[in-house]
């Protein structure tokens, strides 16, 4: 039994000088211990995001060592929505023409690491005014 495992390592060993000269062996060697020792990095330098009624325009960033996929409310335009490791996002607002504020989330999804959410919110218009309609029944003004 000893001479198979003698045989067995010598073929290894002769198996390991061949390719190490073309170095195919060792940059799989080095590929696997990188994958294992790397953790997933995801994180964004701001919580939320505020957006006055006209809408307008912001940045975020993200530090990131894997790729990433980013969703955001419909009323929100992203500057990118896939990527991988750092970049700067901007986020541009439509403008919110009722006078109701809303509010939503950006969620950055990353390979191996934990979602981050920033929170979006945006003002509504401040003097929005309500013109009666022919069908709305309100007397006119005299």
């Amino acid at each position: 039994m000893g001479t198979k495992k003698y045989i067995v390592l010598m073929i290894a060993v002769m198996i390991l000088t061949a390719c190490s000269e073309s170095g195919d062996v060792e940059d799989i060697i080095i590929s696997k211990e990188k994958i294992e020792n790397t953790s997933s990095v995801l994180q964004v330098n701001v919580a939320s995001l505020g957006f006055e009624a006209l809408g307008g325009s912001k940045e975020f960033r993200i530090t990131s060592n894997t790729g990433w996929r980013i969703t955001a409310p419909d009323w929100c335009v992203l500057s990118a929505t896939t990527g991988s490791d750092n970049a700067v996002i901007t986020v541009t607002a439509d403008e919110n023409t009722t006078a109701e504020q809303r509010s939503g989330s950006i969620v950055v999804t990353g390979v191996g690491a934990s979602p981050v959410t920033i929170i979006v919110s945006q003002e509504g218009q401040k003097n929005v005014q309500t013109i009666p309609g022919a069908g709305d029944n309100v007397p006119p003004s005299v």
